[in-house]
């Protein structure tokens, strides 16, 4: 009975070893990566039962042997014990193999080698189930009191394995000891079915069910961790794919956590923003107290995401909102969930009055990353009347990403004279900061917005409208901008200029709402169009919908997007910053409207008009401006010049500087002289070469002396004002006034000839002259030699022995007034034309664009113009500019004159 006792723990003993060999199996595969192995522990065991079934029939009558020889083996074991434990790794080798081969080699080295292999792998088993029986105590299961009473008959025998240890028959010892593993092993598989209490085994399967989960764990967090993939693949292509994200939001359990109001959600992640996601739900109850509400939208792609914007509109009755938490799962991949958390209010009448809260996400919900505190002072100035009663609203923006619009707001009375004001803004970490925007005050490229209400009953409003443009993939943004002095009235346009401080053109979309906060509050906007002069894209953002919490779906914010068809590409300009220092004399000052003109290798600017303020160009003064203009090249000169001719509108101008604020190309014209009529040469235009750094010798200033003749024809003098216009390699003088004649007091009499002398800078080669004049004065007409009397009071001459000859193109332009109160007009219009070889001095060319506009003459200057429409029967042309807009100094943004662009080139039929 001891001998079989003997033998079954044994057996258990090996079965167990063996079962560590499978589970260790894997592990020793990554650990050592130069360990001998044989054939897989599947083909040991197919072999193992063939050589326990050979044996079976000899084991009964060799019991006595086999206890001889397990204490053989216990004996070795105990000697290699000490080398053994300090082994990194185990070395497994093909026990079948090495039978087959003992069962036919008698010599003796081998059958060592044979017991030591088999030896150490039984060690091995005993070292796993130490470690088994170090973690759990004695009294765990009756399998594991058995172990240990094997070990203690283990222990009892070792004299007998020492008498024992000469015996050369290892054969029969292998055979048993693969008959008893076999056993084993089926005993085993026995008890595992039909004991469900044995916590052993519960063990065992927990730490093979535990095993295959890590495995899980490792394929997703490499799969997050591979997610973010190379630039090489495209964010762009990524980001318009649109993808499926469930968004559910958990209400607090607080009194009146609840909300009626509009709650609005944008994603920020790895590859761009989404836009601002309405999250609309048509059970009545969503939002409130103690409720979790799911949804689910479509939006762009925007990768793992980085942080969340939750916000609501304050409308309703409560507008007043406590959010717990929100998380967000990607439903095309369901293992991306990430959790927000956020446990505060978004009110204007709790916490901290934001209703804007920006959360950071983690894929484990017991991780909440944390905020970022920001310490703002705003410094306000020690200068009369710097104070301000207004809302103040900030924008912090950094490396990856922005604060969002924060308002200004403290206990104390703010932004007093003279005072510092801080303010602590809590958000996401933000990286390098880049810029702020503060209140509406924003400086740098100029957008031309025009916002169109519909002509729908009651579509006007009185409530104060704000907009964001949102840029490539919704990255960079505009903060929000206030769209003040607006009429927002029933069918009408109103026009404004903003400025911000980055190029986001072209824009994604555009959002537009206003505050609610007027009687009759509800607007019905019909579009919004965008010109950026940087990038010369005009952009249409159609809505046609209310924007009114009392009609259609309560919106009082939408998100518009572009009608891509009604694109726009014009010309592009670029900002400049221009300085005008105004001399130190006496009377230097003047108030007169200041105009210029710059000129460089490209080309030139369109003629500047500089507005004049009540204080600007004052004695001792610098006068600061932002101007845009198209890419000109090297800058060559710059002409400048002031409108009134009367004894107290003189100027004297030191000088002026040009910085192109992308390039930071600076360059200066030195001035230093009197534009007035009674000083100087009598001058009020002055031309000025360009100096600086880029400019290796600045172009002469020379005067050209003009000889004029009248015809000598009945009626071929003229009292109106004249005109002459220079064009040479280098550019053209600009239309000077012939008033000084050096030879003849009264000027363009019959048969007179009038010198006049003007001053430019160097043009080069001249190849034409532009004269005319304006029409005005009795006996206007006048007959210059060598031109056709058909009517025109311009013309465009060429010097003679060059062969040239200027054909004339005839250009039919249908104007049409809109159809508005007051739409007409008593003032003189007049339009110039833009064309690929020139202009037509406000009157050849291929037509690009067109300035129209009137001189605000008369009772009812003010005028609304619907379109023009040029035909060019020479070139089989019809040129259509939707205009719709007013020209008014009361009307819109005030402009009485307007650049605008054809919309569509028709083929007619063409007449030679």
């Amino acid at each position: 009975m001891p001998s079989k006792q003997k033998q079954s723990t044994a057996s258990e003993e090996t079965e167990e070893v063996d079962d560590e060999v499978e589970e260790t199996e894997p592990k020793l595969k990554e650990r050592s990566k130069g360990v001998t192995r044989g054939n897989s522990t599947k083909g040991e065991r197919s072999r193992r039962k063939h050589k326990s079934a050979e044996s079976s029939e000899t084991q009964e009558a060799s019991e006595k042997e086999k206890r001889k020889e397990g204490e053989h083996v216990k004996e070795k074991k105990r000697k290699k014990r000490a080398k053994d434990d300090s082994e990194d790794g185990a070395v497994i080798e093909n026990e079948a193999e090495d039978d087959e081969q003992n069962n036919n080699d008698p010599t003796s080295n081998s059958k060592k080698e044979k017991s030591e292999k088999l030896k150490e792998e039984v060690t091995e088993g005993v070292k796993e189930e130490k470690k088994k029986k170090k973690k759990k105590p004695s009294s765990e299961s009756p399998q594991g009191d058995e172990e240990m009473g094997s070990k203690d008959k283990k222990s009892k025998d070792g004299k007998k394995k020492k008498k024992s240890h000469n015996n050369d028959d290892e054969e029969p010892l292998i055979e048993e000891q693969e008959e008893e593993e076999d056993s084993k092993k089926k005993k085993k598989k026995k008890a595992k079915k039909g004991s469900a209490d044995s916590d052993e085994d519960k063990k065992k399967k927990g730490k093979k069910s535990k095993n295959k989960q890590v495995d899980y764990a490792v394929i997703y967090q490499n799969e997050l961790l591979n997610y973010h993939t190379d630039s090489s693949d495209g964010y762009e292509d990524e980001y318009y794919k649109k993808k499926v994200y469930e968004v559910v939001t958990v209400t607090g359990d607080v009194k009146g956590a609840g909300t009626d109001a509009n709650v609005f959600v944008t994603l920020f992640g790895e590859f761009g923003v989404t836009p601002k996601v309405h999250l609309a739900s048509k059970s009545r109850t969503a939002f409130e107290k103690n409720k979790t509400d799911v949804f689910r939208v479509k939006t762009h792609n925007v990768g793992p995401l980085k942080k969340l914007r939750i916000e609501h509109d304050n409308t309703g009755m409560n507008g007043s909102w406590f959010l717990d938490r929100v998380v967000v799962t990607d439903m095309n991949r369901p293992h991306l969930r990430f959790y927000f958390a956020c446990n505060n209010w978004l009110s204007r009448e709790e916490a901290d009055n934001l209703f804007v809260r920006d959360l950071l996400g983690s894929l484990n919900p017991m991780d909440v990353p944390k905020l970022n505190k920001y310490i703002v002072s705003v410094f306000t100035p020690d200068i009369k009347g710097s104070g301000t009663d207004a809302d103040v609203f900030l924008n912090i923006f950094g490396e990856i990403g922005d604060t969002g619009e924060r308002r200004l707001d403290s206990d104390k009375d703010n932004f007093e004279r003279g005072s510092e004001d801080k303010f602590t803004i809590e958000a996401p970490n933000l990286g390098r900061l880049r810029k702020i925007t503060i209140g509406h005050n924003n400086r740098g490229i100029v957008y031309n917005v025009q916002v169109m209400t519909g002509n729908v009953r009651g579509a006007g409003t009185n409530s104060k409208i704000h907009m964001v443009m949102h840029g490539s993939k919704g990255l960079k943004n505009s903060g929000k901008v206030f769209l003040e002095g607006g009429a927002f009235e029933r069918g009408l346009i109103d026009i404004f200029n903003v400025e911000i401080c980055e190029l986001i053109s072209p824009l994604s979309r555009v959002s537009i709402g206003h505050d609610n906060g007027a009687v009759g509050a509800g607007w019905y906007c019909e579009k919004v169009v965008i010109y950026c002069p940087f990038t010369g894209i005009e952009q249409t953002f159609a809505c046609g919908m209310w924007l009114d919490e009392d009609e259609g779906d309560g919106l009082i914010e939408r998100e518009l997007y572009e009608m891509v068809s009604l694109r726009q590409k014009k010309q592009k300009k670029f900002p400049w910053s221009l300085w005008i220092w105004t001399s130190d004399v006496k009377g230097a000052g003047t108030d007169a409207q200041v105009f210029l003109q710059i000129y460089g290798e490209k080309g030139k600017s369109d003629e500047i008009k500089l507005e004049n303020k009540s204080d600007s160009f004052e004695q001792g003064q610098l006068d600061k401006f932002i101007v845009e203009m198209p890419d000109t090249g090297r800058l060559r000169k710059l002409r400048i010049w002031h409108e009134k001719r009367h004894p107290f509108s003189g100027w004297h101008l030191a000088k002026v500087t040009v910085l192109k604020t992308l390039t930071m190309e600076k360059y200066s014209f030195e001035c230093g002289r009197w534009l007035d009529v009674n000083e100087d040469d009598n001058e009020i235009v002055r031309e000025l070469s360009a100096t600086g750094a880029l400019i290796n010798e600045p172009l002469p200033l020379i005067k050209y002396r003009v000889t004029i003749c009248t015809g000598n024809v009945s009626g071929s003098g003229t009292d109106a004002s004249v005109f002459l216009n220079i064009i040479g390699d280098l550019g053209d003088t600009g239309e000077r006034l012939m008033i000084m004649s050096k030879n003849n007091v009264n000027k363009f009499e019959k048969g007179n000839h009038d010198e006049f002398l003007i001053e430019s800078v160097i043009l080069g080669r001249v190849h034409r002259v532009r004269v005319g004049h304006d029409g005005r004065g009795g006996g206007c007409g006048w007959w210059l030699d060598r031109n056709e009397d058909d009517g025109q009071i311009v013309r465009e001459l060429v010097p003679d022995g060059d062969g040239l000859r200027l054909f004339n193109v005839s250009y039919h332009i249908a104007i049409k007034t809109g159809n508005v109160n007051g739409a007409s007009s008593d003032s003189r219009v007049f339009v110039k034309l833009y064309g690929e070889k020139g202009d037509t001095n406000k009157m050849t060319l291929a037509i690009n664009r067109l300035l129209i506009g009137h001189t605000n003459e008369g009772l009812r200057a003010g005028w609304f113009l619907d379109s023009v429409q040029i035909s060019v029967q020479v070139h089989g042309k019809q040129y259509m500019f939707p205009s719709d807009r007013w020209l008014c100094k009361d009307e819109a943004d005030g402009k009485v004159e307007v650049e605008i662009y054809p919309s569509e080139i028709l083929e007619i039929e063409q007449c030679k």
